[in-house]
């Protein structure tokens, strides 16, 4: 998602991901689906299957953590301020854990078109020093959305196929 916050003397723009289920959903998923699993090992146990109860408590498991990585992931969030002289983008999770700085005046976005139609434009903020990628979690619309976005804070687009128009 892209959400854009315009002031006078500055624009906010957010990117995160799409979130197709939130922490509290993604539990009882979890719940639910361990529980079911669970119970069908307990039942062959008691049948004499005992050895089927160290393979549910894993797929369980192996489940849980893989769950949790992915909900974890879809909280992820890049925060781009644009000002009369300089672009900062905050990144993290639950709060910016990664905050670069660049000079307005020196960056331009870098846009690398896609090869094929199915895929995604990469986005990347680059100066003279260094180069971010921004959202790179984001869907092919969202992206073009934040294309559109910075390019409408003031920064300067490049793309590596000018030729072409904006799709």
């Amino acid at each position: 998602m892209v959400k854009t916050q315009v002031e006078p003397d500055r624009t906010t723009i957010i990117l995160t991901p799409n979130q197709s289920a939130s922490w509290r959903q993604t539990k009882w998923f979890l719940i639910v689906l361990g529980s079911f699993v669970l119970s069908i090992a307990v039942a062959w146990s008691f049948v004499g299957a005992w050895i089927v109860l160290p393979f549910a408590g894993f797929e369980v498991g192996l489940l849980t953590f893989l769950m949790m990585k992915v909900c974890r992931n879809t909280y992820q969030k890049q925060v781009v301020t644009v000002d009369e002289r300089k672009i900062k983008v905050e990144s993290g999770v639950d709060m910016p854990d990664k905050t670069h700085a660049f000079n307005r005046h020196d960056s331009h976005l870098n846009i690398t078109e896609p090869e094929h139609s199915m895929d995604k434009a990469r986005l990347t903020l680059t100066d003279r020093k260094k180069s971010l990628e921004l959202g790179a979690f984001l869907n092919q619309q969202d992206c073009k959305i934040a294309r559109t976005q910075l390019s409408e804070a003031g920064l300067i687009v490049c793309s590596n196929k000018w030729w072409r128009s904006q799709q």
